[in-house]
């Protein structure tokens, strides 16, 4: 038998002493095998009744009818918000004009710059960033923190210059209007979006110039946009200006990806992305002439024989409502099937198809094997089960209604777990035009499909038997996903972030502590997790790990993204 050297067996028992086992949410007296088999059994019968013959083609049809053409088009009392277009039309024309002077300035170039020769240098200062606010956070006199934070910001001020001709490199790459602020525009949409006709279009305005600005170039084909890159590149623009002091992790990781992304553009060469921005105007040209035709219809009148009198928008604007009914009432009677399939089946069974469900949806394969964001977002969906909020659909939320042709109201409110699930706001995969909620009434079936929904089971099983009782997170954010990667947390109210945690203990601890003694890593940051221990996020040979030293030894974990999984608690 191999024995665990002494330090790291040591600190395996204080990181591992088990306190006592929390009281379960089921008693259950059946092996996990034998529940998961169960469960399947059920959930088979349940996509049978649900997934019949064309269900997910027809809801696709109908999303596309709601989707139209692509175009925004803004509403208010029952026609097309015409001020809102006639405003931002002279914006569409000057985002043509954009197009083509940066497509002129490439065409005039004849090549796209040297890949190296840009990210070179801003790479190298970044480093050396990073060094000095390790050396500050891990310097043992006022000295050293202050010779360390006196260099940090000369570094801080190289990068920005350096940034700046980065960006100037990559004219190509950059968004119309840039650099946009994504989180302001959100921000102030949101505000607006549900305070009802006095306010209608004002949000129609904000929608619509946020429909200009978050866009890019796309292949010939149509796929590959770089409406992403170009939306974080408007991001870490914002924030380089704002800097101070210590590089920030936003930026390094940001930064991470958007060279990344920079790269593969290069490395597709020149011809590509002239084709790309030739793409980029002409679709842009057909907006502008398509709400301008839409500004000349406002006054005439529809010839469709079933126009009732309307003008050609009125008519536009009925046809949109109608296929916007027609798709939401598509998914709501999906939903309400979804909700009494369910509600008939033990309460055991319904927590297990909600939590596998928002797994599936929620999270996916982000997390690996190692599942801490699955074990940690099961935890969520538990916690909320017992929150008088999450229990209820409101009668005010679209759902209700449909639940109400089948249900009593009291019937309703006493299905707990289903109504975490179905809850208006809390899970958009639920909402009716997200692709993602075919997954509810149509369970993904293939073998990547049925082999992480029984995984998730057993996570799920096991959380419910051993639930985790001091992590008391109801909420969770992903800035990762956002366009822009705008950080939408920091306007809540009421909701404070849990400190960031080490995953899972790492099996290469000899190789690992060998690469740090050697000083073969990259130091990014330092946290103090939420047992008051402080830890280091460093990077070895391109993989990213959290790290605690004791007794001056390394002890390395899996990281866990915070990018990816922020949780909360409420104030």
């Amino acid at each position: 038998m191999k024995f665990i050297k002494p330090i790291l067996a040591i600190y395996l028992s204080l990181a591992f002493t088990v306190t006592g086992q929390a009281k379960p949410v089921f008693e259950i007296d059946k092996t996990e095998t034998q529940i998961i088999h169960e469960y399947l059994e059920v959930h088979q019968g349940y996509f049978k009744k649900l997934c019949t013959y064309g269900s997910d083609h027809e809801y696709y049809k109908l999303l596309r009818n709601f989707r139209g053409q692509g175009y925004y088009l803004p509403e208010s009392k029952g026609d097309v918000d015409s001020a809102t277009i006639t405003k931002y039309l002279p914006k569409i024309l000057d985002k043509i004009n954009y197009i083509k002077d940066i497509k002129a300035k490439l065409m005039k170039q004849r090549s796209l710059p040297s890949f190296r020769k840009i990210t070179d240098k801003i790479i190298d200062i970044q480093k050396k960033a990073l060094n000095e606010k390790k050396n500050y956070q891990l310097a043992s006199t006022e000295k050293q923190r202050l010779t360390a934070l006196n260099s940090s910001r000369k570094l801080l001020a190289e990068y920005e210059v350096e940034y700046n001709a980065f960006v100037n490199n990559i004219y190509f790459l950059l968004s119309f209007d840039y650099p946009v602020d994504h989180f302001y525009n959100r921000k102030n949409y949101d505000k607006y979006k549900d305070l009802g006709d006095t306010y209608k279009v004002k949000a129609n305005e904000l929608y619509f110039y946020r429909k200009i600005v978050e866009d890019g170039a796309l292949d010939p084909d149509h796929t590959k946009s770089d409406a992403f890159l170009r939306s974080a590149l408007d991001t870490v623009t914002l924030a380089v200006k704002n800097q101070r002091d210590f590089f920030s992790e936003n930026i390094r990781y940001d930064m991470d990806y958007i060279i990344g992304a920079v790269e593969g553009h290069i490395d597709r060469g020149y011809a590509l992305q002239v084709k790309r921005l030739n793409e980029w105007e002409d679709r842009t040209k057909k907006s502008y002439d398509y709400y301008l035709s839409v500004l000349k219809d406002t006054k005439l009148p529809a010839t469709t024989t079933n126009a009732d009198g309307l003008t050609r928008t009125q008519f536009l604007m009925k046809q949109k409502a109608e296929a916007t009914f027609a798709l939401r009432d598509y998914v709501y009677k999906k939903e309400a099937a979804a909700f009494e399939f369910w509600s008939q089946q033990t309460e055991l069974m319904k927590a297990l198809f909600v939590i596998e469900t928002i797994l599936f949806n929620e999270v996916g394969e982000v997390d690996g094997r190692e599942a801490t964001e699955r074990k940690d977002v099961t935890q969520v969906v538990i916690n909320r089960h017992d929150i008088p909020f999450y229990q209820k659909i409101d009668p005010t939320e679209d759902l209700y209604t449909y639940l109400l042709r089948t249900f009593p109201d009291a019937e309703i409110q006493k299905q707990h777990w289903l109504n975490v699930l179905f809850k208006k706001g809390e899970f958009s995969f639920t909402y009716y035009y997200i692709p993602g909620v075919v997954n509810i009434f149509c369970p993904d079936q293939s073998r990547i499909g049925q082999f992480l929904r029984k995984e998730n089971l057993r996570l799920a099983y096991r959380k419910l038997i051993d639930p985790d009782r001091a992590f008391t997170a109801t909420r969770y954010f992903s800035r990762a996903s956002m366009t822009g990667r705008i950080d939408m947390s920091q306007i809540w109210g009421g909701y404070a972030a849990i400190s960031e945690r080490p995953g899972v203990l790492h099996k290469n601890q000899v190789s690992l502590r060998r690469a740090f003694k050697n000083l073969d890593y990259q130091y990014y940051y330092s946290f103090i997790a939420p047992n008051s221990e402080s830890y280091q996020v460093v990077n070895i040979d391109d993989e990213t790990y959290t790290l605690k030293l004791f007794q001056d030894n390394p002890i390395f974990y899996h990281y866990r993204n915070p990018h990816y999984f922020t949780y909360f608690v409420k104030d």
